[in-house]
């Protein structure tokens, strides 16, 4: 049996794999440095913060919802929005992996650019959802919170990238060669 079949794409996967979390912890350490600047104030209380207000203020016009900085006022319980919990993470992880997939430039825009926005309204969904659980129940916005939506939104992530990854993947003829 010929053992060295194989080996490159495992050592190419291996190369990749690296490169992903060089650039995941470049990213993190970028994004924790610009901690109050103005690009992250427009991301956690425009983007996020806001946009999840007005989702709340549409569907139960009654809660008077409040966007207030990182924050969610609203009589009967509201949210505070901090770093680590603001979905940027989901981006980071994106970027990193369209910057290291197998796929030409076209794909990686177009996966990316469309990722980018399937993350973020994932995570104002999550954070709508989060309002509601911890009016409801803290202790269901604490399994929301800390379980479900995060191993949620990777999921669909995942599934979104492997999504892009298959449509990207050159299409082959009945003999072999690329069509």
């Amino acid at each position: 049996m010929d053992d060295t079949v194989g080996k490159g794409s495992r050592s190419s996967a291996g190369l990749r794999f690296a490169a992903f979390a060089v650039i995941f912890l470049a990213l993190q350490a970028a994004w924790a440095a610009l901690e109050g600047s103005q690009v992250w104030k427009t991301w956690m209380e425009t983007l996020n913060v806001g946009t999840a207000t007005a989702f709340i203020n549409l569907l139960s016009p009654e809660a008077d919802a409040l966007a207030d900085g990182t924050r969610i006022r609203a009589a009967g319980g509201g949210l505070n929005l901090l770093q680590g919990c603001d979905g940027a993470e989901l981006l980071l992880l994106l970027t990193s992996a369209f910057l290291v997939a197998p796929i030409s430039l076209k794909w990686r825009i177009i996966g990316w650019g469309l990722g980018l926005a399937l993350a973020w309204l994932l995570n104002v969904g999550r954070l709508v959802a989060l309002f509601y659980a911890w009016r409801a129940d803290p202790g269901t916005f604490d399994v929301l919170h800390n379980y479900i939506g995060p191993v949620f939104l990777i999921l669909v992530l995942c599934l979104y990238m492997n999504s892009v990854l298959a449509l990207a993947a050159p299409r082959q003829g009945e003999d072999g060669a690329p069509a």
